[in-house]
């Protein structure tokens, strides 16, 4: 699961509220599972003099949710973008190859 959250949009509070409404809404499509790989990407860090909500606030939350949180700026070549899709890509990997066993005869049990 990726939830971006646009740092200039919404108060702290109501920033975090609208990131909740998207994940309960991805969990209720994979029938309630509070257990997905996933990260809140906090953008636009580049306008710092437009930012209405906190690092700490959405970091907590994410803490809260089980989730990874990473800030970038799609408009800024030093910031890394790819980083929060690596970090899912490996959580991913993690997970479910830690699922995958083959038994003494050969069978894959998921």
């Amino acid at each position: 699961m990726v939830v971006v959250c646009d740092l200039t949009r919404h108060e702290g509070q109501q920033a975090v509220q609208v990131a909740s409404n998207h994940i309960n809404a991805v969990r209720v499509l994979n029938k309630g599972a509070r257990v997905l790989p996933g990260v809140l990407i906090g953008n636009k860090t580049d306008l710092e003099e437009r930012r209405k909500v906190s690092s700490e606030q959405l970091e907590g939350f994410a803490s809260q949710q089980g989730l990874a949180y990473f800030e970038t700026s799609a408009s800024d070549s030093m910031t890394s973008c790819h980083e929060p899709f690596e970090h899912i890509a490996r959580d991913y990997h993690n997970k479910f190859s830690d699922q995958l066993k083959l038994t003494a005869s050969g069978t894959l049990q998921v």
